[in-house]
């Protein structure tokens, strides 16, 4: 606290020294009394000050040129000038050179001197407080916006993963894509060879080629070892002293032992409850330990990871078979029912997997979730507390305290909106439909006359082909209709006459829903980017959003079995295309003449 308190006296009048120190030091303050220019930098190159009184003229120098070196030094001390009445317009300089504020001589009012050094030392705390925060909001946006780069990667990479049937390459690039994410400089992925219960590398980044074909590691050894036999993840950061390890070896392990570098992280991958390999990570390239959230990530992975290696196993296994078997068509006839078995049991393998990457899908949403949940209440208290800072302390805000609190306070309501989306994006996938007759034409009508109410200075046209009927989930299909009616809505808000039509084109086959406008449009070499999550083809300053509202309708129009497309030009306006499944077939019960 004695350091928080420093204060630093610069007049060449004791009595005034005497006064002031008496003063403060009544109050706590921690007060060092100096006559002249040349004792008072002696005094600042051995302690550093909170704040110092100065006046404005000394035997050996002038306050303001004390104040300009202090400034030139960028020395982190506030600083009040003392001058008589006759000085008040330099002691007015003083200020505009960087000085906090000044008093007057003599003192009429002692409460006058102590209120100012009061203000004057609250003001540089509330300065640090907002300082505190922002980076505290910095950090907090960093980890938000990598955990949604990772959310992202995963969701990619599972796609990928289940789209490679040759081992080689599905290994090759999980640890390729480890080794990336992590920025790491050796990462491994072994498999465990049942026969000798030993931990073989299958693919490496960073190792040595003819060293990893010698190298294997019995089960129990090791990081590598012990995580395969206990199935447990987990982060070294110093192997020789963590008492799991140490004692396995005489020898300190270095950066360059394989079996277990200095910092490792290492998570098993497994397949029905059973270890069948591990994925091994050694040390970061640019220094630095591994986090919780990076052996989420490997964790995550991993899970991914053990049911594609097995639908590629399998499927190289069946097709090694059908190979053999095409050899013996010519001398058994009976080998085409063999094969029409293997491809029974294919069928049923890939069901089986299929089913398994389900699971997988919805614990990476569950994932997905709950990081989006934890994150709103910290969220809430950032946004709440600066909100709290600019209406209770507006008056002691200087401009530039008060801007930095305002972009505290609008940055967490745009990482709010954000996590609010991503919560949002995983309901959907959660909420279990309920299909009823739904009347397209008059929900649209219902949301559209709303959504125009709320602009009324603009001249927009919605047309609505009436007796539009779906087959589906009513609140669903009310969010299709409300993103894509706002947003038709908001990218025609630059056209003078807007035009926004719902409608529908039938056949024997299907309904094809269409909605369009006469907007801004977009161009279709980026067509692939319109329906990702986050993704948007206009910036933020000329159409304001965080690119949630058309993956929604994706993600609730695949629900109900049906598809999703977009055609647009820049500058002419865009459509929206939507299928349902179930619609014709509703339709003939409906009405069997048709």
């Amino acid at each position: 606290m004695g350091q928080e308190r420093k204060i630093l006296v610069v007049d060449d009048n004791e009595a005034v020294c005497a006064l002031l120190s008496k003063l403060l030091g009544d109050k706590g303050y921690l007060v060092t009394t100096v006559v002249d220019g040349a004792s008072a930098f002696q005094a600042l190159a051995l302690n550093e000050y909170q704040l110092i009184l100065l006046d404005l003229i000394l035997p050996d120098t002038s306050g303001i040129e004390i104040l300009r070196r202090i400034r030139q030094e960028e020395r982190p001390t506030d600083i009040v000038m003392m001058t008589s009445n006759a000085s008040i317009e330099t002691a007015l300089e003083a200020m505009r050179l960087g000085a906090q504020d000044y008093l007057l001589k003599p003192f009429k009012d002692l409460d006058m001197v102590l209120r100012v050094v009061q203000k004057t030392m609250e003001k540089r705390l509330l300065i640090a407080e907002n300082d505190r925060l922002y980076s505290e909001l910095r950090e907090e946006k960093q980890k938000l916006e990598l955990a949604v780069n990772r959310l992202a990667l995963l969701n990619a990479i599972g796609h990928a993963l289940h789209s490679i049937l040759n081992v080689k390459d599905l290994l090759h690039m999980l640890v390729k894509l480890v080794a990336d994410e992590l920025i790491a400089q050796r990462v491994s992925l072994m498999l465990i060879d049942k026969e000798t219960q030993e931990l073989t590398i299958e693919s490496a980044v960073g190792f040595d080629k003819g060293l990893i074909h010698d190298i294997r590691v019995p089960v129990g050894m090791g990081v590598a070892g012990w995580v395969a036999k206990e199935g447990q993840a987990v982060i070294v950061e110093d192997i020789n002293d963590d008492p799991r390890f140490a004692k396995q070896h005489k020898r300190p392990y270095t950066s360059d032992s394989f079996i277990c570098a200095p910092l490792v992280l290492c998570v098993p991958i497994m397949l029905k409850q059973e270890v069948i390999g591990v994925i091994n990570v050694n040390n970061k390239t640019q220094g630095g330990v591994f986090s919780e959230d990076d052996l989420q990530f490997v964790a995550t992975l991993a899970s991914q990871a053990s049911l594609a290696i097995a639908n590629a196993r399998a499927f190289e296994q069946l097709r090694e078979t059908n190979q053999n078997l095409q050899r013996e068509i010519g001398e058994k006839t009976r080998a085409e029912d063999k094969v029409k078995e293997l491809n029974a049991q294919l069928e049923e393998r890939v069901a089986e997997r299929t089913a398994e990457m389900e699971t997988a899908y919805q614990e990476l949403e569950a994932y997905d979730y709950s990081l989006s949940h934890d994150l709103r209440a910290p969220l809430s208290r950032i946004i709440g507390f600066s909100k709290a800072v600019l209406e209770d302390f507006a008056e002691q805000l200087d401009p530039e305290a008060a801007d930095y609190v305002g972009r505290i306070y609008d940055s967490g309501r745009q990482m709010f909106q954000l996590t609010d989306a991503v919560l949002k994006m995983s309901q959907l996938i959660h909420d279990q439909l309920l299909r009823e007759t739904v009347d397209l034409s008059a929900m649209a009508r219902s949301i559209g006359d709303e959504l125009v109410a709320g602009e009324p200075v603009r001249q927009v046209e919605i047309v609505i082909v009436p007796g539009l009927t779906a087959w589906g989930d009513s609140r669903l299909l009310r969010m299709v209709l409300q993103n894509l009616l706002s947003n038709a809505l908001k990218f025609t808000a630059k056209k003078e006459r807007a035009r926004i039509e719902f409608g529908a084109r039938r056949s024997a086959a299907t309904t094809v829903y269409y909605l369009r406008d006469n907007g801004a449009g977009f161009d279709m070499a980026y067509a692939d980017l319109l329906f990702k999550g986050f993704e948007r083809l206009h910036s933020n300053d000329e159409f304001p959003g965080i690119g949630i509202g058309l993956a929604s309708v994706q993600r609730i129009v695949k629900r109900h079995g049906g598809s999703v497309w977009g055609e647009g030009e820049v500058g002419l306006g865009a459509t929206i295309y939507f299928t349902l499944k179930g619609d014709m077939e509703h339709d003939k019960k409906e009405h069997p003449s048709h």
